[in-house]
């Protein structure tokens, strides 16, 4: 019995921490009733497959589809393509071949330039209205540098920069209303052009890397061995999931770093996650919240995900096993986006390799 206590904590924990990071979506746009079945679909999946590693609403994927698109309409088609691909990638076991094929220092340093672009989107919403970006940011290394807590970090910033924009900005409350956050979209038909393949490559190829390595750690914290996270599964479920969040509006989930994985049942604490975050969102309590809680609330949670949590052990992956690659891959993805800088970073360590 206390197995499950401690199962349910954990959920608990991850839940609030993806409901945090809704918000984050609803600001992009995306439907949080059509990100309920992501979430649904998701948890069914996750028995199927026995699947330790949840999904949830990824910092990096929302900052890099906000970054690749210029609105709504480019987001669901880039999610919907990369879902498809998604679930090919999984069927067909390539993440594992492009992991190897790439090699840890390029994905490592690639997740690094990551962690700087989810730094600059957050520093940028700082400058979109500094009282309440100043104030999350605070907040965000405060709590993060006392607890080194991600979940406690996102819930306070937000919660207590959110709390300022009322007091401080309660004129602007009724004209920050995400209108699309409680409804479904009507499905679209894929269109696919060069700048949204751009977008789908790059989706994939940070999603990949997401979920070999979150997907990998989560799966470690149980403690089995061998690791019992199935990445081609991860992708499987992921693909599936944001398919048909997307063709309806949605926004996508992908592989994270959960405290589920540690609970005594990590599958039953996956599962009791995913179904909570889903109810929540299908009875619409998160839309009823946004008016109140500005975009800029999250700057200072991105900041601390890309400086203090992304960036630092990935960099010194991608530069102990040599700097020029590492340090390459870094800076193109960071200025580009993750495809360029993966592809940078393979064409580089070839190129070093035969003048070697």
């Amino acid at each position: 019995m206390a197995g499950y206590i401690q199962d349910i904590l954990a959920a608990l924990g991850q839940a609030l921490n993806s409901i945090s990071q809704g918000v984050m979506a609803m600001g992009l746009g995306f439907s949080m009733t059509a990100s309920a079945w992501a979430f649904a679909i998701a948890a069914v999946l996750s028995v199927v497959f026995n699947n330790v590693a949840p999904l949830s609403f990824p910092a990096e994927s929302l900052a890099l589809i906000g970054t690749v698109s210029d609105d709504r309409h480019e987001r669901r088609q880039i999610l919907i393509w990369s879902s498809l691909l998604l679930v090919l990638i999984g069927l067909t076991s390539f993440s594992q071949w492009l992991a190897d094929f790439a090699g840890a220092q390029v994905l490592a340093g690639m997740m690094a330039g990551v962690g700087l672009m989810l730094a600059q989107i957050g520093w940028q919403n700082i400058q979109d209205d500094k009282v309440i970006g100043y104030v999350s940011l605070l907040l965000a290394l405060i709590t993060y540098l006392l607890t080194s807590n991600l979940a406690w970090t996102i819930v306070l910033s937000v919660i207590g920069s959110s709390l300022v924009y009322v007091f401080v900005r309660h004129d602007r409350i009724q004209k920050n209303t995400v209108q699309t956050a409680d409804h479904l979209e009507k499905p679209i038909k894929p269109v696919l052009t060069w700048k949204m393949a751009r977008g789908v490559l790059s989706f994939v190829t940070l999603n990949i890397a997401g979920n070999l390595s979150y997907g990998l750690i989560t799966g470690q914290m149980t403690g089995i061995t061998p690791n019992p996270a199935n990445v081609n599964h991860i992708n499987i479920i992921e693909g599936i999931s944001n398919f048909v969040s997307a063709l309806f509006g949605g926004a996508p989930v992908g592989g994270v770093i959960s405290a589920t994985g540690a609970a005594p049942h990590p599958v039953f604490a996956n599962v009791l996650m995913t179904a909570l975050v889903a109810f929540i969102m299908f009875i619409k309590v998160l839309p009823r919240l946004s008016r109140y809680i500005p975009k800029e609330s999250l700057a200072g949670f991105l900041v601390v995900l890309g400086v203090f949590v992304v960036f630092p052990d990935n960099a010194m992956q991608a530069l102990t096993a040599g700097a020029l690659v590492g340090g390459w891959t870094i800076v193109m993805t960071a200025i580009v986006d993750p495809f360029f800088g993966l592809v940078a970073g393979i064409f580089l360590q070839f190129v070093v390799t035969i003048l070697q």
